[in-house]
């Protein structure tokens, strides 16, 4: 798939934006989407802005813009997914992705892949890109990893990060989750507090076998 342009609308009601806006009990499994452009308020994802019990297989999302629109919203905003909670992420990539979340009044989490985690996990995956955000919980992978079922395993995030808030890490802006063997590259500016190039805060996280370059 590929020229898309997308633009949502600022209410509340129609805050979800991305190829797909809201997806239940469902499978998205070799989708990929090149060179487009997707902006929206509250929930917004290349491939989909809000995901619940679902499996992302195989698919990706390149060359691609992703911005905040308006920022009527909360933002949760990912490469992939701007919210998913349950169930998996597996052998899907970003790729020269930007993201740009510069209106929006509060950031819940914005991150390479997903937005905001919530018992996701999350295997043999990486992201690619730009992040530009007012405000903070941004992460190369997630932005917020919330619950302890939150997991990454085997994944690596290449991407420049440029906030103005706390929470801001390489791996997770912010993460109660487990992160079991990947590699972060990239650089990150910011002007808050909390930032590393693993996780910006962590709250009874295990890490293991992490490699920051």
């Amino acid at each position: 798939i590929e020229g898309l342009s997308i633009k949502a609308g600022s209410t509340l009601t129609s805050a979800r934006a991305g190829l797909v806006g809201v997806i239940y009990n469902g499978n998205l499994k070799n989708v990929h989407l090149r060179n487009s452009k997707i902006s929206g308020t509250g929930y917004v994802g290349g491939l989909a802005g809000e995901v619940h019990r679902a499996t992302i297989q195989e698919c990706s999302v390149a060359d691609t813009v992703i911005d905040d629109g308006t920022g009527a919203s909360p933002a949760r905003i990912g490469g992939l997914a701007g919210f998913m909670q349950v169930l998996k992420v597996e052998r899907s990539y970003t790729r020269n992705v930007d993201i740009q979340v510069l209106n929006s009044p509060v950031v819940e989490g914005v991150g390479g892949l997903i937005g905001f985690n919530g018992q996701v996990t999350i295997e043999n995956c990486y992201a690619h890109g730009t992040i530009q955000v007012n405000g903070g919980k941004v992460g190369g992978i997630c932005g917020a990893m919330n619950e302890s079922w939150s997991r990454t395993n085997h994944v690596w995030a290449d991407v420049d990060i440029t906030a103005t808030g706390n929470q801001v890490g390489g791996f997770a802006g912010w993460s109660t989750g487990r992160h079991l063997g990947g590699i972060t590259f990239g650089n990150i500016f910011t002007t808050g507090d909390k930032a590393q190039r693993m996780n910006g805060e962590v709250n009874s996280t295990n890490i293991t076998g992490r490699y920051m370059n």
